[in-house]
């Protein structure tokens, strides 16, 4: 897994003010793989009357978990092309074209196909400990809010986000950081009708000028 973190330390940190030049891969890819297990999966009835559709969920969480084994193995263990190739006929039970070009994506940028992988498993496991140190506080709407809140992320910074969380929360701690930890979702509700409110409004006007535009 590969992350790049660019901050020079000026301020805040420049992946927390400007992430346009910062990516994540395993936070980005983890919490999309998430989403579709346990959150889709477990958390929700999709699939209930769709074992076709839950069938394709478990093929490509398989497809993830071999590329745990086939990136690390091409580019620390010795593994050869076919023997990748051969664990996604035996394992995904894939022989097609994507494939091998999914396997010459993983030889030219080594690491990037574990992230999907192993930002979910970091997901769920800091689901499971929110879970169990506050017990009958713990509410999973809040927990997904504080995940996605701090945005596109290393996991590291996550990982510590998180247990202070825990911290403000089991403590019922009323500290300047736990407030603005545990007590910013009005706050963005609010400031998302307003910017939702001023958007509208700019797309009246300009389709006000639209109308009113002559052409040559």
């Amino acid at each position: 897994m590969r992350e790049y973190f660019h901050s020079h330390c000026e301020g805040l940190m420049s992946w927390l003010d400007d992430q346009s030049s910062n990516s994540f891969a395993a936070f980005i890819e983890g919490w999309a793989l998430y989403s579709e297990n346990p959150v889709m999966s477990d958390d929700t009835d999709v699939y209930n009357d769709n074992p076709i559709q839950k069938y394709g969920m478990f093929k490509w969480q398989i497809w993830r978990a071999l590329r745990l084994i086939i990136d690390t193995g091409l580019h620390s263990r010795g593994m050869k092309r076919n023997e990748a190739l051969e664990l996604f006929d035996k394992f995904a039970w894939d022989k097609t074209d994507f494939a091998v070009k999914e396997l010459t994506r993983y030889q030219s940028c080594p690491g990037q196909a574990t992230a999907y992988m192993i930002g979910r498993l970091t997901i769920m496991e800091l689901r499971e400990k929110t879970k169990r140190e506050l017990g009958e506080k713990f509410n999973l709407k809040d927990f997904h809010y504080q995940v996605l809140s701090q945005g596109n992320a290393p996991l590291s910074f996550l990982r510590k986000y998180i247990e202070k969380y825990i911290e403000c929360v089991k403590n019922d701690s009323n500290t300047s950081l736990c407030q603005s930890i545990t007590g910013p979702q009005q706050k963005s509700t609010e400031k998302f009708n307003k910017e939702h409110a001023a958007h509208k409004m700019r797309l009246a006007h300009m389709h006000i000028r639209s109308r009113h535009r002559h052409y040559p």
